[in-house]
């Protein structure tokens, strides 16, 4: 025997249904009333038929596990809807019956009453088809928890705390060993700091013995060209013996037109035994102090020169260049008022190189300028001196790469 779903049972006792209501609209009075009154048992028959394939799916779901226990709810509120649906339709029947005594129009109402009840099922067919649905989700659902091995998983879970338990044993084991490590790395420390304080001082050491290697290297090229220039007797106009020696320890003064920075300087001595010593200038000029210089020989000036331009060609070997640019270099070019420029020119000092190595002991005596005066006037002449430098030390550059390359 062939068991029928709901939904086929529903279509069927429709169109059943349907036909009936038809037939019974197209009798004559007495046909018709005799047929409305086997109506009753066609209708219950069909809602037999109905609630049989309800229940009978129904019970096909009664089997599922605990999760699908939850629908049985719905299943029995669908059972009630029927069981209303089934009323309805009785209480159809006899407004049907009373409307075909009203006439034809009260009739078609009934069968619209129909075609709601129709509907519902309609919708009791959907909500089933839904309940089925979720039924074999929660039936994949239940074949995935299958599929991944509980028994399995209880198994890998147990491994995994094992390693864990493990890890927390090595990790506990490592902290115990923390204190002595920490101790340890603190006491390489203080020895690496110890260390590197013995390697900076070594380092400073061997600048300091650098330095003074250079300084007697410098010392010693220096006597060299003081032997050449400067190592014999000189004699005054006065007739007065003039020697120029070379010691160590450079000069120092803070007089910025003079050079502070050599380890070695030149004195000068009388033979009566009196004497100075000779500072060298910025400008590559010496200057003896007074009165202790005065009556120095020309010859021996000249030769201080001579040996100037060679002693400081390796150490300060922009001076020279700097001093013959400067010779050229007119006052008016300088950025002095002309009020400024009369009275220099009147004294003689008519270019930046007379401006800066007279600056110590001559600029201060020219009539009509004054001390303020003199510190305008070599300012000005300075920007004029650190423009060429700027210019200077970056051709010096540009050659270093050239030479390189």
């Amino acid at each position: 025997m062939t068991t029928l779903n709901p939904s086929e049972a529903t279509s069927l006792a429709l169109n059943t249904l349907t036909s009936q209501i038809r037939n019974i609209l197209l009798m004559p009075d007495g046909p018709a009333k005799a047929a409305i009154g086997s109506f009753e048992t066609l209708l219950n028959a069909n809602l037999t038929m109905i609630s049989e394939a309800a229940n009978a799916h129904i019970d096909e779901f009664n089997g599922l596990i605990d999760q699908l226990e939850a629908r049985d709810g719905e299943l029995l509120t669908q059972a009630a809807l029927v069981s209303q649906l089934r009323q309805q339709v009785a209480e159809a029947e006899q407004r049907i019956a009373a409307a075909r005594q009203e006439g034809a129009a009260e009739l078609e109402a009934m069968a619209d009453e129909l075609y709601k009840a129709q509907r519902i099922l309609n919708d009791v067919q959907t909500k089933y088809g839904a309940l089925q649905y979720a039924t074999r989700q929660l039936e994949r659902q239940l074949a995935d928890l299958n599929a991944m091995d509980p028994a399995g998983m209880k198994r890998r879970i147990k491994e995994k705390n094992e390693l864990l338990e493990e890890q927390r044993t090595a990790i506990a084991k490592h902290k115990s060993n923390e204190a002595s490590y920490r101790a340890e790395v603190l006491k390489l420390g203080r020895r690496i700091s110890e260390l590197l304080s013995a390697i900076n001082e070594q380092d400073r050491e061997l600048e300091r013995r650098h330095t003074v290697i250079m300084e007697l290297e410098s010392a010693r090229a220096a006597k060299l060209i003081w032997h050449k220039h400067l190592g014999k007797t000189y004699k005054g106009e006065d007739g007065t013996l003039w020697d120029v020696y070379m010691v160590d320890h450079g000069l120092k003064s803070n007089l910025p037109y003079l050079i502070n920075d050599l380890s070695w300087k030149l004195h000068a001595m009388k033979s009566d035994g009196s004497g100075c010593s000779v500072m060298l200038s910025q400008w590559m000029n010496p200057i003896y102090p007074a009165p202790y210089g005065s009556g120095a020989p020309d010859a021996m000036t000249q030769d201080i020169f001579a040996f100037m331009q060679e002693a400081l060609e390796q150490s300060h070997p922009h001076l020279q260049p700097r001093t013959e640019w400067a010779k050229t270099v007119s006052i008016h070019e300088c950025g002095l008022p002309p009020r400024t420029i009369k009275p220099l020119e009147e004294a003689g000092i008519d270019t930046l190189y007379k401006v800066m190595s007279h600056q110590g002991n001559k600029l201060d005596k020219v009539k009509g300028i004054g001390e303020k005066l003199v510190g305008q006037i070599v300012y000005a002449c300075e920007l004029k001196v650190k423009l060429w430098e700027e210019q200077f030390a970056a051709g010096q550059h540009a050659e270093q790469h050239k030479v390189a390359a």
